[in-house]
């Protein structure tokens, strides 16, 4: 289930956004650590371009996220005792045209 939405983009910000398991406030993701540390969720999910993932995913870390599905077009670098899964878009299209 989701339970936060974060966004960079100040237009978004305060947004409302449907998604899995309800609708969402769109946050300031500057607060990210703050409510990390509030709600303690079990997974993130980094949907941000290349370049922006290490940051926030150091930050995720730093905050105390132990799981990360990270749909960025990056390897990411995190310590023993966090799990990372990698879902690249492209090669999954791929995989399902090839089945069409």
């Amino acid at each position: 289930m989701v339970t936060a939405v974060y966004d960079r983009d100040p237009r978004k910000i305060g947004e409302v956004v449907a998604v899995t398991g309800g609708q969402h406030t769109v946050r300031d993701i500057g607060q990210i650590e703050r409510d990390v540390s509030r709600e303690k969720p079990d997974i993130a999910v980094v949907t941000v371009p290349g370049e922006d993932a290490q940051p926030l995913v150091d930050r995720l870390v730093r905050a105390g996220v132990r799981a990360i599905l990270n749909f960025a077009p990056v390897v990411l670098t995190v310590p023993d005792g966090v799990n990372v899964r990698k879902v690249d878009l492209g090669q999954e299209l791929q995989i399902l045209a090839y089945h069409e």
